[in-house]
């Protein structure tokens, strides 16, 4: 069923109308064709046979024989031979203005609708395209009772100054009568405002096919079921409760086809639809969140892409689609919130392109997503420092940071900035060097955790700014560098009286370090603190800070090069392996809290112990024997120590360890 137009020669305009008549007691539907603009033609290779209809606007010479004939194919499988023109000469003036030819088909049937499809084989052309524009896709469905619809065809020639022959030129016009599609698998509900509906169920039995339309306008018939028309648009599908499931949850549905009047997708909708392959919403511009778990567990979705509108995706939206592996949200220019879970295992995920437009990623958005080789930030550093992130990430994967177009390999964070969120950087593996400025206030968790490939940390600020710094429970940078603190590497540390504490982490693995000097006035130095400075030697000696009442887990952990450590009579608390590996230390000097809870090798306060060499001493002062006749199960194991029969002149009986 197709309807060839075939055009000859050039400038002017001209309308034609062809009427076809329907057998029996169809009523008439007529095909309008409107033809004008910039085009005209010369008739004088024309033949045409109407057997009713009106010529209009335009002069035909009969020419018999020039030509083939053309039909259209009415519905009821009558036909009648037309007409048809070839080599169509276009010349295009200097304004530049597309050529168009607009068609307006038109039914006049009392009875049945007509379906108009349009499409253009536009032949041998020189430097010219042509395209066809339809108000549906590639097709229309045009009602009874005067209705029509108009389809455009429009001519573009790359020279403007040149001209182009389309030899036999075709616009193929299908009709095909039209019967409403009903959809007993759908069920609707008319919203308040009484011009659209919500999808609310899906029965998957009465589908005739797992390939989903979900239709953008609907009516109802006289015996109330949903059919193809245009009263009510549809704009939302409905949300789970906690005694409904979503509409298509764990449906066998293959595809979907979205209409791009949605407006919202409630939560759960989809979940569990393990056939889906594809999701393509690009064409909903005005869909502005997806709901919760709305894609969950839909383990064989392999892409899915989102409309420009959108502005959040809510939790667990795409969780345990473990067979996506990119997503690239660059454009959703309106995104600002991804929330909790939205990725959670995700685990076959390889790159993420997030849009400079977020202001929120909330926690675990990615976690276990453990194959991610690329994450890419549409923004700039200062844009991604302002966005709220909470610990997104929760694995140990090492990514490329793409920002602004560039890997991320020299990181300087603008002076002004305050704080660095949860996560920020976290796995940067290609990140060599940080710049802080001396306005920092916070770091938050994990903001630099498995950034092994760090050098050099340096600080704009001076010691006392830094040690002000709230590092947020863990500022993880997990690497051995050199630190500059005001333009100059930190190799002697003296922190100036006054200061009450050490943060967690604050000189984590500065490989510069060899001397500490701590003030009277600290309190307690935090966990990690001076983890893996391997150079920092000598007498570690605390006795001085007399109120430090607490010493972190790992404090001084893998400090090697440390030979002795003095530990003053306020402490009170040393956390879990905060001596570990100091494998170079020949002598300690412990007060009563260490010598009451130092039990075995596997405390906290053993792994004093346990790193003393053989041979070397550990001080204890005689008054917690011969005063207060404290014992000690691990020292008095003469299989560890043996113990000097009296008390040096410094008060303190001597511990060897054999």
């Amino acid at each position: 069923m197709s309807t060839r137009v075939k055009l000859v020669s050039l400038i002017s305009a001209f309308v034609l109308v062809l009427a076809i008549m329907m057998v029996a007691v169809m009523a008439v539907p007529t095909v309008t064709l409107n033809i004008g603009g910039n085009i005209s033609f010369t008739a004088t290779d024309l033949q045409v046979t109407i057997s009713q209809g009106v010529l209009a606007n335009g002069t035909l010479e009969d020419s018999a024989n020039k030509m083939q004939g053309v039909k259209i194919d009415a519905y009821d499988d009558g036909a009648e031979e037309l007409a048809t023109w070839t080599n169509l000469n276009l010349t295009f003036n200097e304004s530049g203005e597309d050529m168009t030819i607009t068609f307006t088909i038109t039914n006049n049937s009392t009875v049945d609708d007509i379906r108009a499809t349009v499409t253009v084989d536009q032949g041998t052309t020189n430097n010219a395209t042509v395209s066809v524009t339809t108000p549906s896709s590639s097709s229309a469905i045009i009602p009874a009772n005067d209705g029509s619809q108009q389809f455009v065809v429009t001519f573009h020639i790359d020279n403007r100054n040149d001209s182009a022959s389309i030899e036999n030129f075709e616009i193929n016009i299908d009709l095909e009568k039209y019967e409403p599609q009903v959809y007993d698998y759908f069920d609707f509900e008319v919203n308040d405002d009484n011009t659209t509906v919500t999808l609310t169920s899906f029965d998957e039995d009465l589908a005739d096919t797992t390939d989903i339309v979900i239709p953008a306008t609907v009516s109802q018939n006289e015996s109330g079921q949903w059919i193809d028309g245009n009263t009510y648009k549809v704009t939302d599908i409905l949300s789970a409760t906690l005694t409904s499931d979503g509409v298509f949850y764990n449906s066998v549905i293959t595809s979907i086809e979205f209409p791009s009047t949605l407006e919202t997708i409630g939560n759960f909708a989809f979940s569990g639809c393990s056939g889906l392959t594809e999701v393509v919403l690009s064409n909903c511009t005005s869909l502005t969140s997806i709901g919760n778990g709305v894609f969950g567990v839909c383990s064989g979705l392999t892409s899915i892409t989102l409309p420009s509108s959108l502005t959040s995706i809510g939790y667990s939206a795409l969780a345990q689609c473990s067979r996506l592996t990119e997503v690239d949200l660059s454009n959703c220019t309106s995104l600002t919130s991804i929330e909790n879970g939205t990725f959670i295992f995700c685990s076959g995920l390889t790159s993420i392109t997030l849009p400079s437009s977020l202001t929120s990623i909330e926690e675990n958005a990615f976690y276990f997503c453990s194959g991610i080789e690329t994450l890419e930030y549409k923004g700039t550093i200062d844009q991604w420092l302002s966005i709220e992130l909470g610990s997104f990430w929760m694995d140990d994967n090492s990514h490329t940071f793409i920002v602004n177009g560039e890997e991320l390999t020299n990181l300087v964070v603008p002076e002004g900035v305050t704080s660095i969120g949860n996560s920020a950087f976290y796995g940067c593996s290609g990140l060599t060097s940080i710049t802080l400025p001396s306005s920092l206030i916070s770091i938050g968790e994990y903001a630099f955790q498995n950034c092994s490939g760090i050098e050099t940390l340096e600080y704009k600020g001076t010691i006392d700014q830094w040690l002000s710094i709230d590092f947020s429970s863990t500022w993880t940078l997990d690497s051995s560098h050199t630190f500059i603190v005001n333009e100059e590497e930190l190799t002697n540390l003296v922190v100036p009286e006054g200061v009450t504490s050490i943060g967690e982490r604050a000189f984590y693995g500065c490989s510069g370090l060899t001397s500490i000097t701590l003030p009277s006035s600290l309190t307690s130095i935090g966990d990690w603190a001076f983890q893996y400075c391997g150079r920092l030697s000598g007498e570690l000696d605390l006795g001085n800070c007399t109120r430090l009442t607490s010493i972190g887990n790992s404090a001084f952990n893998g400090c090697r090069g440390l030979t002795s450590i003095t530990l003053p009579s306020s402490l009170t608390s040393i956390g879990g392996s905060a001596f570990f590996d100091c494998s170079g230390f020949t002598s300690v000097t412990i007060n009563q809290y260490v010598f009451e809870n130092v039990t075995s090798t596997s405390s906290s306060c053993g792994y004093i112990l346990s790193s003393i060499g053989y041979g070397r001493t550990v001080l204890v002062p005689a008054n917690l024997i011969d005063e207060l006749h404290l014992t000690n199960s691990y020292l008095d194991d003469e299989s560890e120590f043996t113990r000097s029969a009296t008390a040096n002149e410094d008060g303190y009986y001597v511990y060897t360890k054999i």
